[in-house]
């Protein structure tokens, strides 16, 4: 492969997180996956998703389980998601010609559902709920196009999604605990194409990712008006998942190194946690914020047993801050909201020194999403749409050596997100 061509490739390695060019599988050094940090519902997202302190509808036991017991009668929601996502490098004249592997892409996907059944222990809330999250979006299209030696082509669809049982009990009138149990499934998979320039033939297999793994939050809820209150613990997962490829042309020499081949792989993360608050200065006006805390750096890859020891993730530190103002039309509302989070990766900016080693600049990739809100809220039903604009950032820095100037580009990636969701009470 000449310069040209290698260097071509690792830009597409280096960058690949953010431009879903991924050539390794999901959790590789290379490919850390984005990961969601966030509960479901088009309301609190439209806060920016600061919604740990109020937790107050069917979507709390994504947030926090604790503020189920906040419902005194059944709620079922559901949650659908459409993105787009578009990414590319800023620079688009290059010293080695243009270098412009722009991609877009768009995806309708399901996000949520929820049912929860209220009852009364005691004059004190008792809520049971049951849901359905989708956690890992696997959907892609991972292309690199090497025109002196291959095409290669993979295109991903399916998801990882949590079924989950919560508990929330009411302790006193103004505090909660509660719980939730998750079971951690899915099967997503690739078709998979390779076109061989030097024989001039197609070859095509397959990728099967299967998924496991279970874990649980815990919550507590507080009232003290106008403040309300909220934390959210979870505890450690082993995500499993087994790799599989098949195809004979996994073996052509021309084709990026996979890592791993097949096989039985665990990521492990340790406990997470997060802290809201919320307060209501009028009956019509609510401002929330959220901060979450996943010390990311500890998680570990392994397979079969033995660490991979060149895994390392950023830890995850998120803010998140909202507001909602309810215009009051008669027997409906009409909810106006806004916010912001930041939008934390769990890697670095990519350097690439003289030799074509790829390593890190030591600061991590960061971005910013700003959340646009409204619905229509009645006594016993309740549409909510969301929009997200979210902008991140990934610098590309080149060893002196290149003559580059500048010597450091960006990977920009832009990701518009609607959300719409329902819940009706009874």
């Amino acid at each position: 492969m000449n310069k040209k061509s290698l260097l071509v490739l690792i830009c597409i390695l280096a960058l690949a997180t953010a431009a879903s060019a991924q050539i390794s599988i999901p959790w590789s050094r290379y490919t850390p996956p984005k990961i969601d940090l966030t509960g479901q519902g088009a309301r609190a997202l439209g806060m920016g998703g600061a919604f740990i302190g109020l937790a107050d509808d069917a979507t709390a036991i994504s947030w926090n389980p604790a503020g189920l017991a906040q419902l005194d009668r059944p709620e079922v929601s559901f949650v659908g998601r459409f993105d787009r996502a578009s990414s590319g490098f800023e620079e688009k004249s290059t010293s080695i010609g243009t270098l412009d592997p722009d991609k877009s892409r768009t995806h309708f996907a399901f996000n949520f559902a929820s049912v929860v059944y209220p009852l009364k222990v005691k004059e004190r809330n008792l809520a049971i709920a049951l849901a359905a999250k989708q956690e890992l979006d696997m959907f892609r299209v991972n292309e690199v196009h090497e025109p002196d030696y291959y095409d290669y082509k993979e295109s991903w669809s399916g998801d990882v999604y949590t079924a989950s049982l919560g508990l929330a009990y009411q302790v006193t009138p103004q505090m909660a605990l509660g719980g939730a149990f998750h079971y951690w499934t899915g099967s997503p998979g690739a078709a998979v194409s390779l076109y061989d320039y030097n024989t001039q033939t197609t070859e095509a297999g397959a990728i099967s990712e299967p998924y496991s793994g279970y874990n649980a939050s815990l919550g507590g809820w507080g009232q003290f008006k106008p403040f309300k209150f909220g934390a959210v613990l979870h505890t450690p997962l082993a995500l499993k998942y087994h790799n599989e490829y098949s195809g004979a042309f996994f073996a052509n020499a021309n084709v990026p190194t996979r890592i791993p081949g097949s096989g039985d792989w665990n990521f492990k993360w340790p406990f997470l946690f997060g802290l809201g608050a919320a307060v209501e200065p009028t009956r019509n006006l609510t401002f929330a914020a959220d901060l979450d805390i996943r010390p990311f750096s500890s998680a570990t890859l392994d397979s079969n047993g033995v660490k991979d020891t060149a895994a390392h993730y950023e830890n995850l530190t998120q803010f998140r801050l909202g507001a909602e103002y309810l215009l009051m039309l008669g027997t409906a509302i009409i909810p106006i909201r806004a916010g912001y989070r930041t939008d934390p990766r769990l890697y670095t900016g990519t350097v690439v020194d003289s030799s074509f080693n790829l390593g890190s600049d030591g600061k991590q990739v960061k971005g910013n999403v700003f959340t646009f809100g409204t619905g229509y809220v009645s006594k016993r039903f309740q549409l909510d749409g969301a929009l997200e604009y979210g902008v991140t950032k990934e610098p590309l820095i080149w060893d002196a050596s290149f003559g580059k100037n500048p010597s450091a580009w960006n990977w920009r990636e832009k990701t518009i997100r609607v959300l719409v969701s329902g819940i009706v009470r009874f």
